[in-house]
């Protein structure tokens, strides 16, 4: 004689096994978890900013401060003028004054809306736990005293400052430099302006 199986145990049975597939797959690989941008973070290389614009670099060249923008082929964002009097006596010394400058680069450019500061405070002190005070931004201070800050938004609220500090001095700038630059600034290849 034949002998019937209940369906309602063979449903069971299908369904214990179809949970425990799902245990052992787990509910990532079946839905995965959206992908999000990496978060910005400081880099091990004092001269470079990683953003959620891009990787950009500082670096004192003859006669200037140059700043890049290094994803995939170097691109030159911007330069400001080092007066001769604070330039370097022998190539990789420190530059002998402090100075700071603000870039703006405007809606519609290859750099659509970035905010950065930049400049160089005497590095012969030290160094302040916390280099920056402002609007959000990430970068960080070199121990040549070359700094970087690119700012998370291209609003920056009225009446604010940006702040750089070394143990040697600090510099401030007020948050409306970067409207002011867009006006009276330099204009560069990239289509910014740096403020003279």
């Amino acid at each position: 004689m034949a002998r019937e199986w209940p369906w309602g145990y063979i449903a069971m049975v299908v369904g214990i096994l179809a949970l425990a597939a799902g245990i052992l797959v787990g509910p990532g690989l079946l839905n995965p978890e959206p992908t999000t941008p990496p978060r910005p973070t400081p880099s091990p290389d004092p001269h470079l900013a990683v953003t959620g614009h891009g990787t950009f670099e500082i670096r004192a060249e003859p006669g200037a401060i140059v700043i890049r923008r290094i994803d995939g082929t170097p691109v030159e964002v911007g330069r400001a003028p080092i007066p001769a009097e604070d330039q370097p006596t022998r190539s990789g010394d420190p530059i002998a004054g402090s100075m700071g400058f603000v870039m703006a680069c405007p809606a519609g450019t290859s750099q659509d809306g970035l905010r950065l500061v930049f400049g160089s405070l005497d590095p012969t002190h030290g160094f302040v736990a916390r280099p920056y005070a402002g609007p959000p931004a990430t970068g960080q201070i070199a121990p040549d005293g070359l700094f970087l800050f690119v700012l998370t938004s291209a609003n920056v609220p009225a009446g604010s400052t940006l702040d750089i500090s070394a143990k040697g001095g600090s510099l401030g700038l007020p948050g409306e430099s970067f409207a002011g630059t867009l006006v009276d600034g330099k204009r560069q290849g990239s289509g910014c302006f740096v403020s003279q």
